[in-house]
């Protein structure tokens, strides 16, 4: 007995037919809690899909033409992303860029000041190892 129902998609539908203002309130009253991220430009917001104080999950999404400036979550918090839709370019203080694509992560460790840069529409997963007190917050 195979799978009948295509979730995905209907989660895709779903996605669609949000309002902006529902996205960017500090809580939604749904099963998840959603934030807009601080940006240079452009749209973006998170998804708390699991947080313990072991590691925190996030879906993010950001606009094509989005910048996330630079930052750090701390000296003892490990960052994992993972691009599922689109593509995003990780810029680091000490100069290196690095271009990720769908399928693609990238590890940023703990208190390395990075930043990311959208051009095109962007989905990926966030973790934080552990959960970053202070991302994301809300604004």
């Amino acid at each position: 007995m195979g799978i009948t129902h295509d979730y995905l998609e209907e989660l895709r539908g779903l996605t669609a037919q949000l309002r902006s203002e529902d996205l960017f309130e500090a809580e939604t009253t749904g099963p998840f809690t959603a934030y807009q991220l601080e940006t240079e430009r452009g749209t973006a917001f998170s998804l708390i899909l699991y947080r313990s104080a072991r590691v925190a999950v996030m879906k993010v999404f950001c606009s094509a033409g989005t910048v996330i400036p630079c930052h750090s979550h701390g000296d003892l918090v490990k960052e994992i992303l993972v691009v599922t839709q689109g593509e995003m370019t990780v810029g680091f203080a000490d100069g290196t860029v690095l271009t990720v694509c769908a399928s693609d992560e990238v590890s940023v460790p703990p208190g390395v000041i990075h930043s990311a840069g959208f051009a095109v529409d962007t989905w990926f997963i966030a973790l934080t190892i552990p959960a970053a007190a202070a991302w994301p917050a809300p604004r």
